[in-house]
């Protein structure tokens, strides 16, 4: 116990497994503070001891405390630059202060030293969807080196499916999010409203046991059928999808945390696609189609991609899992300045961003801003953030930053601001989506990348174009120009609801016809040529 290894310290303070060993107890018994005073100490006493500095660098990670994390890390870097997981932890620390360029270079020297770890790739992948600079062909030759790399060649095994064309059609949904996680909210309408009469619907669960909930109920119980592949290796779940003769296979996930790509590179079903959850491409020639919309990939990109490309109206149907309240009036009404919001997570209000936001909070003299970093304890954000912005002038007084909290009151939150500001290259996904529904305008910067044209596809679906900027000046004069017009404010917050339900991003009716014209038109195109027919 906890006593016992106290003792022993005491008799061999210079024994590290003590250490290792009570600062594990100490996390499971939820005492990190005594864990990381008796680290400190470990660490004063043995300053060249690479393990107690790698172990205080994760408590400090885990309560936020990213500048001296850093530290550590590179403390650990300095003594032997040759030791793989300093270098992405150290990635992972300064991508959360939002300097994604070191982050991809502290990634790439992590993947020079342990090359063959896929998830490490992965999360090289993932942090360039973020950065700045980093173009769509890049971040699809990054895909499809890790899919040259890591995944299986696919076998030519025969499909038995029934060859009707007309017949009621068999969809499998792939992912690990099927419970209160945002992306569900892009992915919900397609397993909630589907035909019943023309399709059959199978959820393929990769759900982490501790993450279900109410909405995980919900799709098992709208579900045709449900299948548990949490745990599964590659073969048995092959083997279960064909055993269920899938005509049309879906990923929800692309190279986000859960995927199951290795058996999408093994094309168990006739048709795959792609969308939804992380809808950026997976570098897979084995799924058909991306499913997306012009604004997000314009279709002079599409040859970047190693699947087709289908375009929707909309590449993205919102569907709250949760009851909305209701849309309040701008506070600005009653405040008499202006409230600019953030709902973003951390890792996307990188320098630039803080920049453009700190311009836009000079422009504007009076406004505040609210931030909503997604993170348990802001404390340590808004001591960073308020230092990023103070080196441009923007004082203290003028940043709230609030803790995550729970839906309803997350919704709650944009009835306390006027209008949100979208972060670049990496929009608002999600988070735009809610504030748009609770009437909250965004003003967003058309990037160069999918990431970057997510709220650029929303504003155009809703005819609110006046709203996008092309350029970080445009951002900054809407901004200003928005702001002395509290009255049109009020009058598009009043209405924006009911536009959004309208539109094909709040129409499940209309997405639905859309999308499942989609799927049946590719299953006959499967079953006249062996292949759907795909732009």
């Amino acid at each position: 116990g906890i006593d016992a290894l106290l003792t022993a310290i005491q008799k061999v303070p210079e024994h590290t497994p003590y250490y290792m060993a009570i600062s594990r107890l100490y996390a499971r018994a939820n005492r990190h503070k005594e864990a990381v005073a008796l680290l400190e100490k470990a660490v004063e006493q043995m300053p060249d001891n690479l393990e107690l500095i790698q172990k205080l660098a994760d408590f400090d990670m885990l309560f936020d405390r990213l500048a001296r994390c850093e530290v550590l890390h590179r403390r650990v870097l300095s003594m032997n630059p040759q030791q793989a997981d300093s270098w992405h932890r150290l990635a992972q620390v300064v991508r959360d202060q939002g300097r994604a360029h070191e982050a991809v270079t502290c990634y790439e020297k992590a993947i020079a030293l342990q090359p063959d770890n896929p998830m490490w790739s992965g999360d090289l992948i993932f942090c360039s969807d973020m950065t700045p600079g980093i173009g769509v062909e890049q971040q699809q030759q990054r895909r499809k080196a890790w899919v040259a790399k890591f995944l299986p060649i696919p076998s030519a095994t025969p499909f038995e499916n029934d060859r009707d064309p007309e017949r009621r059609l068999r969809v499998g949904y792939v992912s690990a999010d099927f419970y209160h996680h945002s992306a569900a909210a892009t992915f919900a309408t397609p397993l909630l409203d589907y035909d019943r009469a023309q399709f059959e619907v199978f959820l393929y669960c990769n759900t982490d046991p501790k993450n279900r909930d109410t909405a995980t109920e919900l799709f098992r119980n709208r579900a045709t059928a449900w299948r548990e592949i949490n745990g599964l290796d590659d073969d048995r779940l092959e083997a279960m999808i064909r055993k269920d003769r899938i005509d049309i296979l879906v990923d929800l996930s692309g190279l986000s945390n859960g995927n199951r790509m290795p058996v999408f590179a093994r094309r168990p079903a006739p048709i795959q696609y792609t969308g939804w959850g992380y809808n950026l491409g997976t570098g897979l020639k084995t799924i058909n189609a991306l499913v997306i919309d012009d604004v997000m990939l314009p279709p002079r990109e599409h040859h970047h991609f190693a699947e087709g490309i289908v375009s929707l109206t909309a590449g993205i149907h919102y569907r709250g899992l949760k009851p909305y309240p209701d849309v309040a009036p701008p506070p600005c009404l009653q405040n008499g300045f202006i409230t600019f919001g953030s709902f973003n997570r951390a890792e996307k209000i990188n320098l630039e961003v803080v920049a453009a936001w700190a311009a836009v909070l000079k422009a504007v003299p009076d406004a505040r801003l609210v931030v909503n970093p997604v993170r348990n304890r802001p404390e340590a954000f808004i001591e960073r953030f308020g230092a990023q912005m103070g080196a441009h002038g923007i004082h203290l007084d003028r940043l709230t930053v609030i803790a995550k909290c729970q839906t309803a009151e997350h919704f709650n939150h944009f009835n306390r601001v006027d209008m949100v500001l979208d972060p670049f290259p990496h929009n608002g996904g999600v988070s735009s989506l809610e504030a748009l529904r609770m009437g909250v305008p965004i003003i967003a910067l058309r990037g160069e990348t999918i990431t970057g044209r997510l709220s650029a596809s929303f504003l155009t679906t809703l005819g609110m174009t006046d709203w996008l900027a092309e350029d970080v000046a445009e951002y900054v004069e809407i901004a200003r120009s928005k702001a002395a017009d509290p009255q049109a404010l009020f009058e598009l917050r009043t209405g924006l609801r009911a536009r959004f339900d309208a539109s094909p991003l709040g129409d499940a009716a209309f997405y639905m016809r859309e999308l499942q014209g989609v799927f049946r038109q590719a299953w006959r195109d499967w079953v006249n040529h062996d292949s759907p027919i795909i732009p």
